[in-house]
């Protein structure tokens, strides 16, 4: 009986420790996705069932189809992006905020604003960023065997399965336990704490994360895309009350496409602009040709100097120019402003910033022109007191040179 009951006892041992490193993943698992408990190999910042499931809520209903009468695509930093260049009811105004810290770029943005005077959408372009594979950020993700199941996968597999896997699925493998946790670690990486939901557009690589907005009035919603391992991001709003800001929404999601920033484009664009009529290079359109090539060089401020001088000449643009205003004083310590004319919409300091540079100009004319005046005065020579008059010259050059003391 005892041989018996022994090998029972070891068949039982074998059962259960079989049975153990079977169930022990998936335990782990849902304890994490139910409780948020935190493992020695594997811990969470913190805990919420809203990064386990995307929302398809926030893809597009609208086509997005773009009127090419009324819109035309520029290149801005990294993104091709539609803008309305042919509606005489909607402006865009540009968004400028200097960043304090030197090494790194301004802010830029685009609002649009309709006719009764109400933004109805803003946008903000966001710096690139590398995709980071975040394999030594957990014990897990060390492990030899774990380490081969994920670089065993693509990417671009990664990225489309980031916003799109439903992690409440019931896993049917190791390897999908260990990847599905991967994905939970990269979506609160990644998607900022606000983050209310998510989803992958229907082209397949744009993510959308919405996120929590402070202003309380617009929707905000984090826009992704992903190539050749970098990340390329835009913030954008749509105001809540406004029809028209959903339609601008869609359109920007299905039309909006990646393009490397360089800085030849800022060349081929601002020849553009070159090429436009008068009436457009003084109006909104101009602008953004300009604000376009200046996102490839923003180190040159001669773009902003030429958006001022040409807004300055065109009509109803004082809403555009008070920010090139409020930016160029923060930015260059000057307006570049050329127009005598006050602005009610630019603040007392912008303002009497202008008449100070207004007041420069006018002094430099006018000893220009004196200059000029006298010029005008002096004598003019026959070609003959002309000849005589360098022949004296010239004489009198020689016996300078005779008179130099010579060390030997």
């Amino acid at each position: 009986m005892k041989p018996v009951r022994t090998l029972l006892l070891i068949i039982s041992g074998v059962i259960l420790l079989v049975t153990l490193t079977f169930i022990s993943p998936f335990f782990l698992y849902y304890t994490i996705l139910r409780s948020g408990v935190n493992y020695d190999s594997y811990t969470l910042p913190y805990y919420s069932s809203k990064y386990f499931l995307p929302s398809a809520d926030l893809i597009p209903q609208s086509s997005g189809q773009l009127d090419e009468q009324s819109w035309t695509v520029f290149h801005i930093k990294d993104l091709v992006v539609p803008l309305p260049t042919k509606d005489p009811l909607l402006q865009v105004v540009l968004m400028l905020e200097q960043n304090q810290d030197p090494k790194s770029r301004d802010t830029i943005g685009l609002s649009f604003i309709n006719d009764e005077g109400r933004e109805f959408s803003k946008v903000y372009f966001l710096e690139n960023a590398l995709f980071e594979s975040k394999f030594d950020s957990q014990k897990l993700f060390q492990i030899p065997v774990v380490v081969r199941i994920l670089q065993s996968i693509k990417p671009h597999q990664i990225w489309h399965d980031l916003f799109t896997k439903n992690l409440n699925s019931f896993p049917t493998s190791y390897g999908e336990i260990v990847y599905n946790l991967y994905l939970l670690q990269l979506r609160q990486t990644l998607f900022p704490k606000e983050m209310e939901s998510f989803v992958l557009n229907r082209n397949g690589k744009i993510g959308i994360v919405k996120l929590n907005s402070p202003d309380k009035d617009f929707h905000l919603e984090l826009i992704m895309t992903f190539e050749n391992g970098l990340v390329y991001s835009y913030l954008f709003y749509t105001n809540k009350s406004e029809p028209e800001a959903q339609k601008v929404r869609d359109m920007f999601l299905v039309n909006i496409n990646y393009k490397s920033s360089h800085k030849d484009a800022a060349d081929f664009i601002y020849q553009e602009f070159k090429n436009l009529s008068f009436e457009k290079q003084t109006s909104q359109v101009g602008m953004l040709y300009l604000f376009s090539a200046w996102s490839h060089w923003p180190e040159n401020q001669n773009f902003v100097r030429q958006m001022v001088e040409y807004l300055e000449r065109g009509h109803k643009t004082d809403r555009q120019l008070r920010t090139l205003y409020e930016y160029a004083l923060k930015k260059y310590g000057m307006t570049f402003s050329q127009k005598a004319y006050f602005n009610k919409a630019t603040s007392p300091e912008v303002e009497l910033q202008r008449q100070v540079e207004l007041e420069k100009q006018a002094e430099l004319k006018e000893v220009q022109m004196k200059l000029k005046n006298e010029q005008m005065m002096e004598p003019t020579l026959t070609e003959e007191e002309e000849i005589m008059h360098r022949l004296k010259k010239s004489k009198q050059n020689s016996k300078k040179k005779s008179n130099r003391i010579k060390f030997d």
